[in-house]
């Protein structure tokens, strides 16, 4: 995790894909907390934008929920895939303007 400068996210809008709901798993490796807690079952993948040097704060943007199901806990580099595909599909979404509506999950 690399803090973006602030020069940065305050003269450009600057975005983040974080996969795991916020606030309740900021921070780092949110895909295997989440399914550590065995009676989760679900967690989000959130778009939000950059406006501090904190992580994983500012406007979310976009947030899908995300089933977690036995194959992911039984795999958990499957469940940090499907949970990077996702965040990709989020960006590009919230890119082309029409909302995470678009994506069949």
């Amino acid at each position: 995790m690399y803090r973006i400068p602030r020069g940065i996210y305050e003269r450009y809008p600057t975005i983040n894909v974080h996969p795991g709901g916020l606030p309740e798993l900021a921070g780092r490796h949110p895909q295997i907390r989440a399914l550590a807690d065995l009676k989760r079952e679900s967690t989000s993948v959130v778009l939000h934008q950059i406006t501090s040097d904190r992580y994983d704060e500012g406007p979310i943007l976009l947030q899908v929920e995300v089933k977690i199901t036995e194959a992911d806990r039984d795999d958990p580099l499957y469940f940090m895939e499907r949970t990077r595909q996702i965040g990709v599909h989020l960006v590009a979404a919230y890119l082309i303007g029409k909302g995470a509506e678009l994506v069949e999950l």
